[in-house]
């Protein structure tokens, strides 16, 4: 945590708001250790008191979705409840100004709002690759030097045909199974476990402690039922 009255001494010190550089989500460039839990442990009372605050979050860029959104959210939780700027005459004289207390952030809540965005654009890749699929299945093997008559009849039929139907119904259906097969929750547990340095998510404690008790339950019963 970074406590505001630190904050406040260091304002004494400098003889002005410091900047935070933010080590949360940080992984050095480690690839078997990434952080996908959300911005917290940073309370917003610290906004008014400092300049700004530089994150530094993996270095693999598409895995900062969640820190960087929840981020923002905080950054807008912050801006909304407190005032950007301090009334003071002096560096030792603070006084805050709070214009909407009821912005509060809950960054568990915050995290499965933002596992909900992820999934969407997941879910976004997925269908513009299908539909990228299928228009390049399309035969376009047409040669314009080589004349080649056309199958044209006027007096056909251009309404869908049995066949048609069918191939259609199984491109719609193969993109709302793909469509679905990223969901929120999935990635909800996923995150859980790469959450922060040295903190798991809520679901990989509730995990973790429904897995030592079945482990302890199940050695009790094996050792009061073995034969002797």
């Amino acid at each position: 945590t970074i406590p505001r009255d630190h904050c406040k001494e260091l304002s004494k010190i400098l003889k002005r708001k410091p900047i935070i550089w933010d080590n949360l989500h940080a992984n050095d460039y480690d690839r078997h250790q990434v952080f996908l839990g959300p911005y917290r442990s940073r309370s917003l009372g610290i906004y008014p008191h400092i300049s700004g605050i530089f994150l530094n979050p993996n270095c693999q860029y598409e895995l900062n979705y969640i820190p960087m959104h929840s981020f923002s959210m905080w950054i807008e939780s912050a801006s909304a409840k407190y005032s950007t700027n301090l009334i003071a005459q002096e560096y030792d004289n603070y006084h805050e100004v709070s214009l909407k207390t009821k912005h509060e952030y809950n960054h568990e809540k915050i995290f499965i709002d933002c596992c909900r965005l992820w999934a969407n654009e997941f879910n976004k890749l997925v269908s513009n690759n299908l539909e990228f699929d299928t228009f390049s299945n399309i035969n376009t093997d047409i040669s314009c030097l080589s004349p080649k008559r056309s199958d044209y009849n006027p007096s056909r039929s251009t309404d869908f045909t049995t066949e048609d139907n069918e191939s259609l119904l199984q491109r719609n259906s193969i993109f709302y199974y793909l469509k679905d097969a990223i969901n929120q929750n999935d990635i909800y547990r996923i995150c859980c476990f790469l959450y922060l340095p040295g903190i798991y998510g809520k679901f990989s404690n509730e995990f973790l402690s429904e897995f030592c008790a079945m482990k302890s339950s199940s050695s009790h019963f094996w050792k009061n039922n073995t034969v002797k």
